[in-house]
This record gives structure tokens, C-alpha cells and sequence, in this order.
């Protein structure tokens, strides 16, 4: 396998994984019912959406739950790595910067 190859592979392998590339498979909004691959639960027996997360795809994950859930977040808060919660568009759910507890 030549070296071009390998990167390709590598390449497609690492789109494949970006929660930009699976969240909008998997989770789906269709009317009133929200769909996680093969799960699915009627939101209009919550009166409110609350988003809580953590983790290194959080950030990524979260921009993507806002476009799929929108307006019908009433809040939420995510844990990013110090230093990038810049780096993310999100308008109703908080990023709070923090770091590994290993790393002080």
C-alpha cells in the first residue's frame, strides 16, 4: 500500500468518526419525536430539554444537537478543554472551559 493511499484511508476514517459527520445520521427530530439510531422518544412529554455534557467531542457534539433540537433547548452546559470554548457556535448551551485533572 502506497503512502497516498494509507493517508486516504486514514483520512476518510477520521471524517467517518467527527460527530459533525455522525450526529446528523443518527439523531434525526421528526415532529415531536426525537430518533438516536434505533431509540426514539417523544419530547412532548417533557415540558422542558436540558443538554449536559462532557468529554473531547462534546463541543463538536453540541453545536450539532442545537441544530437538530434548536429552540426546544430550554438550557444546557457543556465541559470543553481550557482554552476552546471559543472555538464553538452554540447559543443555548453553556461551554465551560476546564481541564484534565492530570494536566494542572
Amino acid at each position: 500500500m502506497e503512502l497516498d493511499e494509507s493517508r486516504s484511508i486514514l483520512l476518510e476514517m477520521i471524517e467517518r468518526i467527527r460527530p459533525t459527520s455522525i450526529i446528523p445520521k443518527e439523531v434525526k427530530l421528526i415532529g415531536k419525536t426525537l430518533y438516536i439510531k434505533d431509540f426514539s422518544i417523544d419530547l412532548s412529554n417533557f415540558d422542558r430539554i436540558f443538554v449536559v455534557g462532557a468529554g473531547k467531542s462534546t463541543g463538536l457534539m453540541a453545536e450539532e444537537i442545537e441544530k437538530i433540537l434548536g429552540d426546544q433547548i430550554a438550557d444546557g452546559v457543556i465541559s470543553v478543554l481550557k482554552g476552546t470554548s471559543h472555538a464553538f457556535h452554540l447559543r443555548k448551551i453553556e461551554a465551560i472551559e476546564a481541564s484534565h485533572p492530570y494536566l494542572r
